[in-house]
Order: structure tokens, then C-alpha cells, then sequence
């Protein structure tokens, strides 16, 4: 439910920054350079917060070409950044996501999935249960909560876990 309110107020925030660059375009009476430049202007969120969350980032990369040793140091890297500034996890409107808002929850989730699958069971439940703690809504961490307990042979939480993604 929460996942596609946002998604729909993502599209309608779209909208309506199209909406009123095409408004001002129009009023102005600004040529072809100018629109080229508000649309460039509409890319500068997503490029900060490419560049202020890099390590979230490249640690993405690096999980998805599964080198996750290397995702595992990028996102302790990110998780230690928050701590000292704790200001960039109030920039998660230049980043949109579906599932939460909270890059720490993110970053937590993601390290304890690698970590899960480098066999630390331990440490990435650990992970993952923070990240469950700082946003109980977010619904992956509870996926891999669920792959943790099936790995461990117990179904029946696994079977809890996955109830709660629902």
C-alpha cells in the first residue's frame, strides 16, 4: 500500500516539475537552449545524490556483480558516513525509492544481504533486523529475514517473515 502511494506521488511530483518547467518556458517566451537547460536542471537531484550517497551506490554495483566482498566494505563506508553526517539521510527526495525512504535502512538491508549470503548468518541478521527496527514497513528486509530463517531450517518463522512483506 505505503509502495504505491509513493509511487504515485513520484509520478505526480514529475508531473507537475514538467508541468510548471513547461509553464515557465511558455511565459517566458524562452527559446530551445532553455528548455534543454530546465530539463538538465531536472537531472541535478538524481547526479547529487548519486554523488553524496556514492558509496550506497557503488556498493549496489558491486552486489550485483557479485563481488560481495568488495559491496560489504562499500556499504560499512556508507553506514559510517551517516554516522558522521547524520544530515544525508534527510536527501532521500533526490533519490526516489519505492520500498522506504530511510537510505540507512537501505544500506543495512543490503549489507546484511551480502553478508547472508557470505555465510554470516550472524552478523547479516543482525543487519537486517536493524533495518526491520529503523522502518518495520519496508518489506525486504523482511524477505531476507524470511531466506535467513529458511536457510537455518526454520520454516515457520520464514513463513512469519514472509507474511509480513504482504
Amino acid at each position: 500500500m505505503r509502495t504505491s502511494r509513493w509511487k504515485v506521488q513520484y509520478l505526480v511530483a514529475l508531473a507537475a516539475m514538467a508541468t510548471g518547467a513547461y509553464a515557465m518556458v511558455r511565459w517566458m517566451e524562452l527559446g530551445t537552449a532553455s528548455v534543454v537547460l530546465v530539463g538538465l536542471l531536472l537531472l541535478v537531484p538524481g547526479r547529487l545524490s548519486g554523488f553524496l550517497w556514492r558509496e550506497l551506490y557503488r556498493g549496489r554495483r558491486l552486489q550485483q556483480s557479485e563481488s560481495l566482498d568488495g559491496a560489504v566494505t562499500e556499504y560499512r563506508a556508507f553506514l559510517a558516513k551517516l554516522e558522521r553526517h547524520p544530515w544525508l539521510r534527510r536527501v532521500w527526495w533526490l533519490a526516489w525509492a519505492a520500498y522506504t525512504r530511510d537510505p540507512k535502512a537501505m544500506a543495512l538491508n543490503n549489507l546484511g544481504g551480502c553478508l547472508l549470503e557470505l555465510g554470516h548468518v550472524g552478523q547479516a541478521e543482525e543487519c537486517l533486523r536493524q533495518a526491520v527496527a529503523i522502518d518495520p514497513l519496508y518489506p525486504v528486509p523482511h524477505v531476507n529475514l524470511a531466506e535467513l530463517e529458511a536457510k537455518r531450517g526454520n520454516a515457520v518463522a520464514a513463513a512469519a517473515n514472509r507474511l509480513l512483506t504482504n
